[in-house]
């Protein structure tokens, strides 16, 4: 009796193994936590907020029930905002001083807030509004502290993740350096700058300065308009070069004093790639192969919300396009580390699609008249299977529509790219090198094409995840 027990419960321990792993070698996806709102409503805008600020220098408490609503548009991502984050609505847009670093972890570029502002205090600096935690009243004008950050959860409640904002098309005559300016604080758009000439051999700010300092730059359009630039010398792009050709700006409008300024998030938001003002005209024209260094393209990818969990956002770049040719899926944005590095990624793998071909192109890149130019990017390929990924180029595509469509034309570029792992991911990006683009002159458009399946069954699978950052065009 015993021993036909002991066989019995032998085949019992036989068949629980055996379907335990048959379940853990089958493809799962864990479904993400749902979503839980809040319960919390705003009963102010940020306009109302700042009208209780009604002098400069003064500091005001807030002694009411007061409850804002907004959506973050500028964290320290980068390091060009310094304990603070930057929140917009309908009506206006205000910075909140934060004791703390690395904000973006909790409160990124997407997120949406709610602040209880009762036992908040608003003040400004040189007319720019702000809201913080307390008031030092030992010093003339009197300083507006920081929120200290275990107090965050008690004024802060966060709301949905991933909002995506459009900036504002404007021109400098709507910008004004009132203080209750309603653009104040919000993300908005100028088109037409560009740097002043002799600036375009600087960097963003002065990094290699101890300690490193911040610099101001005077941007003008075609018309002479001109606006301040102000970058921080802690900013991660500080030692970059500024792009010497003319286009639009994103960025957050700032005032200081009766200046009119901006500040970026990273040079993702600057798209200086076309002909300067004076291009081809003036009486001492050159030969026509340009002077000083041109950071014609440079995408980090850092702007992109990237949630904790699924549902992820797929990659969304003013002026870039990002299509499924076959099938659906699209680039994601994706993030690694501590801190997180952000990426663009795509794969097959859990598509049940048979066919998988992707577009992920970059905006128009003028190459103006620059002698040498290049592309240079970073890839790394993770599960290798097969899929691949490949870097083309056109002159005539023209931003919009399919780039498959039939009459546009594109010429594959040859680069390094991942070897890949077949078990994990590489623990390094690969360079791609320098790719020369000296043949081509005029705009020209990037693309990174993945092509890939995950049929039924796995013999044809071809699923590996692709990852693609740093994507650069340079010019001297």
């Amino acid at each position: 009796m015993n021993k036909i027990m002991k066989t019995s419960l032998t085949a019992m321990m036989l068949v629980v193994a055996f379907v335990t792993i048959n379940i853990s070698c089958t493809k799962q996806f864990d479904a993400p936590p749902a979503y839980l709102a809040p319960n919390i409503k705003a009963n102010t805008t940020i306009k109302q907020l700042k009208a209780l600020h009604a002098v400069s220098g003064n500091i005001d408490q807030v002694k009411t029930d007061v409850i804002i609503r907004g959506i973050v548009n500028a964290d320290d991502k980068s390091g060009n905002l310094f304990k603070s984050i930057v929140i917009q609505d309908e009506t206006g847009g205000i910075l909140i001083r934060m004791e703390g670093s690395s904000l973006y972890t909790s409160y990124p570029i997407g997120q949406e807030v709610f602040i209880k502002c009762n036992g908040l205090y608003l003040g400004d600096y040189n007319k720019l509004i702000q809201l913080g935690g307390g008031a030092d009243m030992t010093v003339t004008p009197a300083n507006l502290l920081t929120i200290p950050s275990p107090t965050f959860n008690q004024y802060i409640v966060k709301g949905t993740a991933g909002n995506v904002l459009v900036p504002k098309n404007v021109t400098i005559d709507q910008l004004s350096t009132n203080m209750q300016d309603t653009l104040q604080n919000v993300l908005i758009k100028l088109n037409n700058y560009e740097f002043a000439a002799a600036d375009t051999s600087k960097t963003y700010a002065n990094a290699s300065t101890n300690p490193p300092g911040s610099a101001n730059f005077v941007l003008k359009d075609c018309s002479s308009n001109t606006v301040t630039l102000r970058n921080s010398g802690y900013a991660d792009f500080a030692a970059i070069g500024v792009p010497n050709g003319n286009g639009s700006i994103v960025s957050v409008y700032t005032v200081f004093g009766s200046t009119k300024q901006l500040t970026i998030r990273d040079t993702s938001d600057l798209n200086f790639n076309g002909p300067r003002c004076n291009a081809g005209g003036g009486s001492g024209g050159g030969g026509g192969t340009g002077t000083g260094t041109g950071n014609l393209l440079n995408e980090t990818f850092e702007s992109q919300v990237v949630p904790a969990a699924t549902p992820f956002n797929a990659i969304a770049i003013t002026d870039w396009t990002n299509l499924a040719e076959a099938g659906t899926q699209k680039y994601f944005a994706r993030g690694f580390g501590t801190p997180i590095n952000k990426y663009a990624q795509i794969s097959a793998f859990g598509s049940a699609q048979a066919t998988l071909t992707s577009w992920l192109v970059t905006k128009a890149v003028n190459l103006g008249s620059f002698a040498n130019k290049s592309l240079n990017f970073e890839t790394k390929a993770g599960f290798a299977n097969g899929a691949t990924l490949k870097v083309l180029i056109s002159s005539n595509y023209t931003g919009t529509g399919n780039p498959w469509a039939t009459g546009v034309n594109w010429t594959v570029l040859t680069a390094s790219f991942s070897a890949g792992s077949a078990t994990g991911y590489p623990a390094t990006f690969t360079s791609s090198g320098d790719v020369s683009l000296n043949s081509y002159s005029g705009t020209i458009y990037v693309a990174f094409k993945y092509e890939g399946a995950d049929p039924a069954g796995s013999a044809s699978d071809k699923t590996t995840t692709w990852q693609l950052d740093n994507i650069k065009v340079s010019g001297n």
